[in-house]
């Protein structure tokens, strides 16, 4: 088998073990809103089996600035609006996708989150109840994915 042909089918694999990673922490989510650690550590050890791909500071560097902005909020917000969970699995996302990919997909989850959630509160005829917060890591995984395909 050439060369090629077995990078594109680790590529595949890698991408299909991230999607499926990411689908069960989304489907966990929308259930109970709690994810379990163990699709962070799962994300983690899928970064760590692709580091030649992304480079161990690129890896790095994605982690620390896909979660960063999760981090200010539970540390500046008095309110429990952001779980733990969506750091996590931000920090894991941007571990697997590097910086670039993971900052784009943060970005595009957050804006997808805020517009879809933000038609919905505004169409609840109960507003006592638009506060409440949703799940946000399946408006995270969808990107997520498809910045992993790019």
């Amino acid at each position: 088998m050439p060369a090629d042909v077995g990078t594109a089918l680790q590529q595949i694999v890698n991408i299909s073990v991230f999607a499926l990673i990411l689908l069960f922490a989304s489907v966990s989510d929308v259930k109970s809103r709690m994810v379990k650690d163990e699709y962070t550590v799962m994300l983690l050890i899928l970064a760590a089996a692709q580091i030649t791909c992304t480079g161990f500071v690129n890896g790095l560097l994605g982690a620390l600035f896909s979660s960063f902005p999760f981090i200010m909020t539970v540390l500046v917000s008095n309110k429990e609006r952001l779980g733990g969970a969506d750091v996590k699995i931000a920090f894991g996302i941007g571990a697997v996708l590097g910086l670039e990919k993971g900052l784009a997909a943060m970005m595009i989850g957050m804006t997808l989150a805020v517009i879809i959630e933000g038609c919905k509160a505004h169409k609840k005829k109960d507003k006592e109840k638009s506060g409440e917060g949703f799940p946000l890591i399946p408006y995270l995984a969808i990107p997520a994915v498809i910045m992993a395909a790019l």
